[in-house]
Parts: C-alpha cells; structure tokens; sequence
C-alpha cells in the first residue's frame, strides 16, 4: 500500500510573529522622520534647474498678451537672484523647524517637572507662601486656618478651589498648616481630624472651627 507524505502545514508569519504589522509601521516611521530630516538640509537646486524656472516664466510672458489695456498688469518674472533667495529662505525655515521643535518639547517638559500642577503639590506650594499666625492676625484682616495631609482625599479635592480663593480674596489671610506633623497651631488648636479649619476675624479672635 503506498504510503502519500503530507508535508506539515506550517503556521502563517501573523500567527508565528504578531507584532509584524507593528513593527513595519514603525521602520516605516522612522524612514519618514529620516527623509524628512534629510530634506531639510538639503543644499540649493544647481543653478541649470534654476535658470529653467526662470526662462518658464519669461515664456509664459510672451505667450500672454501685454498689450491688450483690458488685461490686469503682470507681476514680472522672478529672476536668477530672487529664486535663489526663495529657496535660501525655505531651507533655514525648515532647519529652524527641524531644530526648534525637539527644543519646545524639550523645555515644555523641564517646565512641567518643575512646576509640577498635582494637588498636593498645590497643597504644598500654599503652605510654603502662607504668612505666620501672628502676622496674620494682626494684619487688620480675617484669617482662614485650613489644616491638611496628603493623604487626605477631601483635601486633595479642593486644591484647586483653595488656590482660586485664595486669588480672588486677596484681603483674607489664608494659612494651610500640615495637620499630621508636628506644630505649635495643631496643638493650640487641638487638631486631631483633618480637615479642620480654624475662622478669626479681622480682630484676630477666632468665631469659629470646622472639622470635616
């Protein structure tokens, strides 16, 4: 009895390598970022090409009809020197884009790592500029005690609204103190909740607290 070899069916490359597609897109990125690069610091056009562009337009000069009054005026055609200085000015443009857009990202980054806009970094940077109770109260201005913790999630929520108020009052004195360390106004006030806020008016006499 003969006996017929079948050859093993072998798995097709989308099963065997997946990540084929992904991986052409992504060399045929980088070939583009490459030409593109390359293109940008092309030199000039030889000056052949040039003078072909000039002598097309002188041409399509004399096939027009200067004569005729009905017709708008022509623009003359540019010459050997204006093209030259066209191209001249196309290629720093596109060398300025080609060097100043890494730059941009570069700094926009720098920017937001080292002003870092999380609410507890908010939280932190009020801390930081709050004046001292005392200044405060006797400023001839009411004063708003706000204690907070980072891991406090009520306090991290309203970040953004404290650093608004805080704008828009500018005759209130606003103090935020870290209510989980170790400070004279947490223990003068008996802090042991956060949030707790502490209310004095422009007298320097507290009217009153809240907690929670």
């Amino acid at each position: 009895q003969n006996h017929i070899k079948t050859q093993p069916k072998l798995r097709s490359n989308k099963q065997t390598y997946p990540h084929n597609h992904h991986m052409r897109l992504l060399i045929l990125l980088v070939l583009l970022c490459t030409l593109a690069s390359e293109h940008a610091f092309l030199p000039s056009p030889p000056p052949s090409s040039t003078r072909r562009q000039v002598q097309a337009g002188f041409s399509s000069r004399l096939l027009s009809a200067p004569d005729d009054p009905s017709l708008p005026p022509q623009a003359p055609a540019p010459t050997l020197e204006d093209l030259k200085k066209e191209l001249e000015l196309s290629r720093r443009q596109a060398i300025a884009v080609a060097v100043g857009a890494p730059l941009a990202s570069f700094g926009y980054y720098a920017y937001r790592f080292t002003h870092p806009t999380t609410p507890t970094a908010i939280l932190q940077t009020l801390t930081v500029s709050s004046p001292t109770f005392p200044s405060a109260l006797s400023s001839g201005r009411p004063t708003v005690v706000e204690f907070w913790a980072p891991w406090c999630s009520s306090c991290r929520r309203k970040a953004g609204s404290l650093a608004s108020w805080k704008r828009s009052h500018p005759n209130v004195n606003l103090i935020l103190v870290r209510g989980d360390v170790s400070d004279d106004l947490v223990d003068r006030f008996g802090v042991d909740a956060i949030p707790h806020a502490v209310v004095a008016d422009a007298r320097g006499v507290v009217r009153g607290e809240c907690i929670g």
